[in-house]
């Protein structure tokens, strides 16, 4: 049976304080199957909102953090996995920092994103890994190697490593792949250079000279 109460002005549900009351305010739909509308905007005041159900679906496209906020901001903010006995995961915004930045082992945080800036002297910290990737650069411009340099002066040497006798070295159409690989009997690492897809040349000091003319 259905009932319906309209009411002027405020109406509040209060618990008895003292010993004779403290109880909470429950609102049960249908032993628990049903559902529960409010039809107006909900305003929760307290230390606490728990929610727990199974999932929940959220409508709006923005959630808002620390929305009461005024001045300059100096409080954190941001989403915790809670992992049981396991350390909780975080990402946050970091106002003392201004970025956003994730734990994985609740004590070092690192930045989630970082800001893409122009370096003039850019320094790597390890080793480049191509990934099978290439280096390319706009025309008219070349790539130059310049290593080993020392106020101003070139004090060291391009390395290439030395490749497996045994191995079949890669070759890509319109291009001319230079590897070092010693003679399959013996002899001494020669810098070889490869222009087919199955010729390979040693570049002897003659051919090194026909090179220099060509490229």
């Amino acid at each position: 049976m259905s009932s319906f109460d309209r009411i002027t002005g405020n109406y509040t549900l209060q618990t008895l304080a003292g010993s004779c009351g403290q109880g909470d305010i429950r609102i049960v739909a249908n032993d628990g199957d049903g559902n529960i509308y409010l039809n107006g905007n909900l305003y929760v005041i307290g230390t606490l909102a728990n929610v727990k159900s199974e999932t929940t679906y959220v409508t709006d496209n923005y959630i808002r953090l620390t929305s009461e906020v005024e001045g300059t901001p100096v409080m954190n903010a941001g989403l915790i996995v809670d992992r049981g006995n396991e350390c909780h995961v975080e990402i946050r915004w970091n106002e003392t920092r201004d970025r956003w930045e994730y734990t994985e082992n609740c004590t070092t945080y690192y930045p989630l994103l970082g800001k893409v800036q122009q370096d003039l002297t850019p320094v790597l910290g390890g080793d480049l890994n191509l990934n099978c990737r290439q280096i390319r650069t706009d025309y008219p411009c070349n790539i130059v190697l310049n290593p080993g340099i020392q106020n101003g002066v070139t004090r060291g040497a391009v390395e290439i490593k030395e490749v497996s006798p045994l191995e079949n070295v890669g070759y890509n159409s319109g291009s001319s792949t230079i590897y070092a690989k010693p003679p399959d009997d013996c002899g001494d690492i020669g810098l070889r250079v490869r222009t087919a897809s199955k010729e390979e040349k040693l570049v002897s000091r003659r051919y090194a000279a026909v090179l220099s003319l060509v490229l």
